[in-house]
Parts: C-alpha cells; structure tokens; sequence
C-alpha cells in the first residue's frame, strides 16, 4: 500500500485469499477506526492511509 498509496476491494481480496464480503468488512474496519479513508462510493472506489494530524 506504501508503494501505490491507495488501495482497493480486489487488492484486499487478492492479498488476504479472501472473499469480498470479508474484504468489505476488513476495509470498513480499518476506516472506522481511523486508519483508513474511503475515496469514492462506487466500484471505482478505493482506500488511502489516514494522515494523522500533527500537534
């Protein structure tokens, strides 16, 4: 993910060996806590890391 900067469901399928359903609820998990953000609503839709705010 370092080298593309962003990420998809098929990546995650690919990677992981798993379905999409499971792909979907990893990538949902990771935006909810904070780690990921979701770009897009569609099928052409994909993740980057979060940046954390500098204090």
């Amino acid at each position: 993910m370092i080298k593309n900067k962003k990420i998809n469901l098929k990546i995650v399928e690919n990677i992981l060996n798993v379905k999409s359903a499971r792909a979907r609820e990893i990538l949902k998990n990771l935006t909810k806590k904070g780690i990921l953000e979701k770009r897009g609503k569609t099928k052409g839709s994909y993740y980057i890391l979060k940046l954390r705010d500098e204090e």
